[in-house]
């Protein structure tokens, strides 16, 4: 679809407004002089709707938090042009839909007791969401669609050392020994050795494994799978040298939310409101909640009994 200049679109607004007092119809002839308007239906404008149909530039607005730039379709729906948004999109943003249907629709498609305004002078578009289907990104943990995979690469960290004795007689001992840590990275596999290697002028060169093992990340399970000869992390019994595979959670792929307890507070604002959290009498927390069912569920305990 072709984007309509924003200039344009703008006057248009301006010239149906202060037509539509006089239930008169927007004669587009009077704007040809600007430029090529063919195709933009302007009889949108004498019924509400603040813009064209089309892709604009808008600031966003969640819940009353900043989400950023982005380029925003409008669509002619209901004899109105409304913003509208795929579920995939809502997904990214944070916001938890009571339904899924496909292809671009209104926000109220998607989420009950939710609301889209845009407003044309500033290019600010606001979504009201209950907070109960909206979880701001976390500030601790990268957006997962930010995730990488890293480079493809070879490496290998050691610490050496080297020693020489010289005693009687001109004889001369020398030794070396050094760890090492190799790596190579492959797409999402990551190949692991450990090691301990040793050289003196009385025994042959030695290299002893420690651990050899293949690893890569699950996404979707918040997972690391690994197989091969490994340590146990210890974390409850003692660390013991392990042949086999294993699958665990990871807690870097989680925001501390989901790696600590925390309590989930939850209940229905019937306008916008603050709950305020307290613990032992004191005030521990405050937020703005929009209208809807809310679910706080970040809220760091100020003691660990209580």
């Amino acid at each position: 679809m072709t984007r309509p200049r924003p200039f344009i679109a703008r006057f248009l607004l301006f010239f149906c407004c202060s037509c539509a007092a006089h239930s008169e119809e927007f004669d587009m002839n009077l704007m040809e002089k600007m430029g090529n308007l063919q195709g933009i239906d302007a009889s949108v404008l004498e019924k509400g709707s603040q813009v064209i149909a089309g892709d604009y530039p808008v600031d966003l607005l969640i819940n009353a938090q900043d989400a950023g730039q982005i380029t925003q379709p409008f669509r002619l729906t209901d004899g109105t042009v409304q913003p509208v948004f795929t579920l995939a999109l809502l997904r990214m943003w944070g916001i938890r839909a009571d339904r899924n249907p496909t292809g671009l629709h209104p926000l109220s498609a998607f989420v009950d007791n939710a609301k889209a305004s845009y407003d044309a002078g500033s290019e600010t578009l606001t979504l009201t969401v209950p907070q109960a289907r909206f979880s701001a990104p976390s500030d601790d943990i990268a957006p997962e669609q930010n995730w990488t995979r890293g480079l493809n690469a070879a490496r290998i960290n050691y610490n050496m050392n080297m020693q020489r004795n010289t005693g009687s007689q001109s004889r001369h001992d020398s030794s070396l020994s050094s760890t090492l840590n190799n790596g190579l990275n492959l797409g999402d596999w990551r190949l692991r050795n450990d090691g301990y290697f040793s050289d003196n002028s009385r025994e042959r060169s030695h290299y002893q494994s420690s651990a050899s093992y293949l690893t890569r990340d699950i996404r979707w399970l918040k997972s690391t799978f690994r197989g091969g000869d490994f340590f146990t992390d210890g974390k409850i019994y003692s660390s013991v040298s392990l042949r086999g595979m294993t699958l665990y959670s990871s807690e870097e792929m989680r925001p501390d939310n989901q790696r600590f307890y925390m309590p989930a507070i939850s209940g229905t604002a019937r306008t916008n409101a603050t709950v305020v959290i307290r613990q032992n009498g004191f005030v521990i927390d405050q937020r703005r909640v929009t209208p809807g069912p809310f679910l706080i569920t970040d809220i760091h305990s100020a003691s660990s009994s209580g």
